[in-house]
């Protein structure tokens, strides 16, 4: 983790803020994943707001371009609570990530991202067993700029350091828990 703000001067980004947040991410489907059908998937996140609310996320399900990179629709708004249903459809929960998460809001020239470094678990409820899977992850979030951009330095990054794209989302590795 204390490499990434050094990588990221290296690669010629300034950093303009920094900080650290603890998050969790409740992904909810109808009992017949028609949210999932529908080529959605719909998290609930706290951690991010200081009064409590939390972040309602509809991201689309497209997949990465086989370089761990993926460009997908987010559609976002704050809520003071978790919906209960969708299209007229109970919805329960999926299953539920923790991040530990380390962020850097960085820049140059061209883009302006958003670096962090996630400490991740998922958990899932099963037959009344709680199933856990863990893992670090580096993000890169484009805040202004193009994709070209966030793909070129994603490919500066990995040549660097040696880091390569994961080839899973954590959306799918919390489907898979099992």
């Amino acid at each position: 983790m204390a490499q990434l703000p050094k990588v990221l001067h290296d690669l010629g980004l300034s950093v303009l803020d920094c900080g650290h947040r603890t998050l969790v991410d409740r992904y909810l489907d109808t009992p017949k994943a028609s949210v999932q059908a529908s080529g959605w998937a719909l998290r609930f996140r706290s951690g991010e707001s200081e009064d409590g609310k939390l972040l309602r996320t509809l991201k689309a399900l497209s997949p990465s371009d086989g370089d761990g990179l993926s460009e997908r629709e987010e559609i976002e708004s704050w809520v003071e609570s978790i919906d209960k249903e969708w299209k007229g459809d109970a919805l329960s929960e999926s299953f539920k990530i923790f991040q530990d998460r380390w962020w850097w809001r960085a820049c140059n020239g061209d883009c302006e991202i958003e670096a962090s470094y996630d400490l991740v678990q998922w958990r899932k409820s099963l037959d009344g067993q709680t199933l856990c899977d863990e893992a670090f992850a580096i993000e890169l979030e484009l805040k202004l700029g193009t994709p070209s951009n966030l793909t070129q330095l994603a490919s500066e990054l990995s040549g660097k350091t040696g880091w390569h794209p994961a080839q899973w989302s954590k959306f799918s590795r919390g489907l898979d828990l099992k």
